[in-house]
């Protein structure tokens, strides 16, 4: 199954593909949605870290500038949770919104890792929802 990847990055294209796994999937409890955030949002940490800048300025800067996503940039057979594109399209603004409220709410930057502490920051859009945390 393709995972629609979205950022401001040209020429981007990426893919998932079946992979031999000696844990079931289905001990994340939780519907694809779970697992892929936490795949894609740890990796982005990574770049985050190795470019030595902020998780969730990075992540901002990821989204690109405010805008719809249109529907012909997206996969043909993308089944938008059975809504309607028009009424739910992807919407970055959402993304950038939440992902600021959710780093606001959580105090983001206000205290340094290390030390037994560490925080991460994750967002995604599921079931027609934007969440972030």
């Amino acid at each position: 199954m393709a995972e629609t990847v979205l950022c401001s990055i040209a020429n981007l294209r990426a893919e998932n593909g079946p992979a031999s796994a000696h844990v079931a999937d289905w001990l994340a409890a939780s519907v694809a949605n779970v697992y892929h955030a936490f795949g894609i949002h740890s990796f982005a940490d990574e770049l985050a870290h190795a470019a030595g800048r902020d998780s969730v300025e990075y992540l901002l800067q990821l989204l690109g500038p405010d805008r719809i996503i249109p529907k012909n940039e997206i996969a043909k057979d993308y089944p938008n949770y059975d809504g309607n594109y028009e009424q739910y399209p992807i919407d970055t603004a959402r993304f950038r919104r939440v992902l600021t409220l959710a780093a606001e709410k959580a105090g983001w930057g206000k205290q340094q890792s290390g030390n037994g502490y560490g925080i991460g920051v994750a967002m995604h859009r599921s079931f027609l929802t934007y969440v972030a945390t």
